[in-house]
């Protein structure tokens, strides 16, 4: 008996407004689905027939139970909803993506991948009760897979040589000029003089797909026991993408620009894959909160999917969300999600998801991260994993009041904001000049050693929160000179524009009564000069000491995130780039971070983080008891 039944009407999934029409997954046909049989727990599998046909795609679709491990799954993007093609489940007539096509098309021509496990075909998409239950039983689905076929989509101009590149790389020592002649000798390429650039450029193409930014990869990938990557009729397994990935890491940042010129970041998802599946095969689990963060660069058609696509994978997914329910607004499954995860995991930080996004909900509470629009760089860049203790040994006090999305929490004002300066992707014009004289250190040294710690908000990321290195404070002292930034010629040009529009936009930017280049410029020394002469005049980035790198690294990275502070009792900080004039910073007893927080009648807006200068030890909370504090009303 078959299982799809004809059905006269077709239907789709619709997008919400926050979902991309890239990834729409839209799946029409003239049929029905017979229901499974969940106390057989069985999942529905498609077989694919022989054809010599391109164009000519059969397939069956049949019932069995999910712990059979004769199947492969199918990881794929869906592709533009615009573009169907037509394929035949069953004997009936069925509309799927071109991407999806394609990829039947191909397995069935290479008689591979015959019997598989495919969401858009094999979950019925316009039964949301099912789509529920099926949400659950995902991590099970991959997992017994006896193979996950990653399919990258059609191969194009390079791919080919991409493919072959990460063949090489996956199979040579950890010497790189070893791949790069191993590279030319195999082929790789046009033999030309450039023989090895279609190469590179092939592999850039592949990390470039849309496939790299799906929410579902995350668990599918993850929990896999075997995986195939499959770019038109290349294939390479995963064991090989692990290594040369891991082999490219150890490239200087110079070359890894050269590939990639817009930096790193479409690599990072792939690099974290490749570490969260090890920490799976090496028994390690992962939080939800972790794989939230893995998350940040995730697109999902349907933004429920932000929470739902990895229940499966987190080791507490389902004690947070115990039943899926796509019947409930996104707006609504993000709110009990936070409340759960806020009182089970007891981190306060977590306010600072919400905060640390690049965009603004206006649809949800501010103490609420909108998942959606988390930015991996804004997120990476936050502080809010950073060791400090503004809030010292106390115990927060915080509850959520019955039947409303109001969260409260006690703490104390601590000062306001006066004068902001812009970030370096800010448009010029935005400085907010503060006209008080006031240091709260004392002296211009101390000042001055306030705002160069601030701007790194005192810690040395790069080398695992370190303490900064006080030679830091020449670093900053040469960013000025004779009206003009400075930046060593040796800087990635990435780099050395983002230092440079930041101090240019910001340099009239008033502290205690003198401008940002006037502390930037610094005294005139002879061992300032020495310092200049050794950092700017080396012509070679590898003659330069790499904590001296750090410092112009990290000083991009954070004046494109964050806004330098003086407040109205001469602090300074880093903060938040939502945060305006007269906001309020306050500490919170038990947070790491201090606090923007925006007046919005008798109730509070979360502004986000803030690093004061000074205050980040529990100086602030000295001799405060609870009857001296405020029960703020976040909304």
């Amino acid at each position: 008996m078959s299982n799809i039944q004809a059905h006269p009407s077709n239907y789709a999934i619709a997008a919400t407004k926050t979902q991309s029409s890239l990834f729409l997954p839209v799946h029409s046909g003239s049929m029905e689905y017979a229901p499974l049989n969940q106390s057989a727990d069985e999942i529905r599998i498609l077989t694919i027939l022989p054809t010599s046909s391109r164009n000519d795609i059969q397939t069956t679709i049949s019932h069995t139970p999910s712990s059979a491990s004769d199947y492969e799954a199918l990881s794929y993007c869906w592709g533009a909803p615009g573009f169907t093609k037509t394929i035949s489940v069953n004997n009936h007539t069925v509309q799927v993506t071109a991407n999806l096509f394609a990829a039947l098309r191909q397995f069935s021509l290479d008689g591979t991948h015959v019997k598989l496990w495919v969401d858009a075909l094999c979950i019925n998409q316009a039964d949301v009760e099912e789509r529920s239950r099926q949400v659950l039983r995902m991590r099970d689905i991959y997992a017994n897979a006896k193979q996950v076929v990653v399919w990258l989509g059609e191969e194009g101009e390079c791919t080919n040589e991409g493919m072959r590149l990460l063949e090489v790389l996956g199979t040579v020592g950890s010497d790189v000029y070893e791949a790069e002649r191993k590279v030319a000798y195999a082929g790789v390429g046009n033999g030309k003089s450039n023989h090895y650039q279609a190469a590179w450029t092939g592999l850039r193409e592949l990390f470039d797909r849309p496939y790299w930014l799906r929410m579902w990869i995350i668990q599918e990938v993850v929990v896999a026991e075997k995986i195939k990557l499959q770019c038109g009729s290349r294939s390479v397994d995963w064991d090989q993408l692990r290594w040369a990935i891991t082999r490219f890491s150890i490239m200087g940042a110079e070359a890894r620009y050269s590939v990639f010129p817009r930096g790193d970041r479409r690599l990072l998802t792939v690099f974290q894959l490749i570490q969260h599946r090890q920490r799976r095969i090496d028994g390690q689990g992962i939080t939800m909160l972790e794989a939230l963060g893995l998350s940040t660069t995730s697109l999902s058609t349907d933004a429920r999917d932000k929470i739902y696509a990895l229940l499966g994978l987190a080791t507490d997914g389902r004690s947070l969300v115990p039943v899926p329910d796509y019947n409930a607004s996104f707006e609504i499954i993000i709110e009990k999600f936070m409340r759960s995860l806020i009182l089970d995991i007891e981190d306060n930080n977590l306010l600072f998801l919400r905060a640390a996004s690049s965009k603004r909900s206006l649809s949800l509470p501010s103490w609420i991260p909108d998942l959606v629009d988390v930015n991996w760089y804004f997120r990476e860049t936050s502080l809010t994993n950073r060791w400090y203790n503004a809030g010292g040994a106390g115990t927060p006090v915080m509850k959520f009041p019955e039947n409303n999305s109001v969260f409260e929490i006690r703490g104390q004002v601590f000062d306001t904001a006066d004068g902001l300066a812009t970030m370096a992707i800010d448009q010029p014009g935005q400085v907010v000049q503060s006209s008080r004289t006031i240091n709260a250190y004392g002296s211009i040294s101390k000042m001055r050693d306030a705002i160069w710690r601030s701007l790194f908000c005192n810690i040395q990321k790069a080398r695992t929160l370190d303490p900064l290195p006080s030679k830091w404070g020449y670093c900053f002292s040469t960013l000025w000179s004779n009206g003009s930034p400075v930046t060593p010629s040796w800087l990635l040009p990435q780099q050395a524009d983002t230092i440079s529009s930041w101090l240019k936009q910001n340099h009239i930017f008033t502290i205690a009564g003198q401008s940002l280049s006037f502390w930037a410029e610094g005294s005139s020394e002879v061992r300032k000069q020495n310092f200049l002469s050794r950092m700017l005049g080396s012509k070679d980035s590898k003659s330069v000491n790499e904590g001296d790198k750090d410092f112009f690294r990290e000083l991009a990275e954070n004046v494109s995130s964050k806004r330098l502070i003086i407040t109205a009792r001469g602090y300074i900080g880093m903060v938040h780039p939502w945060t305006e004039k007269g906001n309020v910073i306050a500490v919170i007893p038990g947070f790491k971070m201090t606090v923007v927080l925006r007046p919005y009648g008798d109730m509070w807006k979360l502004v986000g983080e803030a690093y004061v200068h000074g205050i980040m030890d529990g100086e602030a909370l000295e001799n405060i008891d609870q009857r001296q504090m405020t029960d703020f009303l976040l909304c």
